[in-house]
């Protein structure tokens, strides 16, 4: 009986830690604060995941002399409400003071950029593989990409969108 009940506690802890791990991400695109940040993406394959773009968003590049971070440090890159897209305000080791017109999302720094991290790959089905890559050779590999950033800084990605065109869930 005590040995089942010891198996039983490892399943339920490992099971937690499995339905946890999504947790931030669903909760910020459920009742995070929407932005659009501008994205130039890059497009490889993976043999197991298929076609992505990788996200190389505007706001991940601060003025470089300014920055001395450590590899892979947690950081806050901090936008500013701006049309088509939010600005780039600051990369910070700190979490900045709420402002109404920002928002600060959790990010590492790679070595030589900040990496919006949890939001840097968007998978693209198959079938509008050729039109999504028209799309961004015709705009210049630029997009727009619209997240959720959840209070705790974790960011959701929802869509992408390039030439006029909306690609996502």
């Amino acid at each position: 009986m005590r040995r089942h009940l010891g198996i039983a506690v490892v399943l339920v802890s490992q099971v937690g830690i499995l339905v946890s791990m999504p947790f931030r991400a669903v909760r910020a695109r459920v009742a995070g604060t929407e932005i659009a940040l501008e994205t130039e993406p890059v497009d490889p394959f993976d043999p197991l995941s298929g076609y992505y773009v990788t996200l190389a968003y505007v706001a991940e590049r601060p003025a470089v002399d300014t920055i001395a971070f450590h590899l892979h440090e947690p950081l806050w890159v901090t936008v500013a409400r701006a049309e088509p897209a939010w600005t780039p305000v600051s990369v910070t080791r700190e979490r900045p003071a709420p402002h109404p017109d920002r928002v600060s999302i959790l990010g590492r720094w790679d070595g030589w950029r900040a990496r919006i991290g949890d939001a840097s790959r968007f998978f693209i089905p198959e079938d509008r593989r050729t039109e999504i890559e028209d799309l961004l050779d015709a705009s210049g590999r630029r997009g727009l990409v619209d997240l959720r950033v959840g209070k705790d800084g974790t960011p959701a990605l929802l869509r992408m969108r390039v030439g006029g065109r909306s690609f996502g869930r």
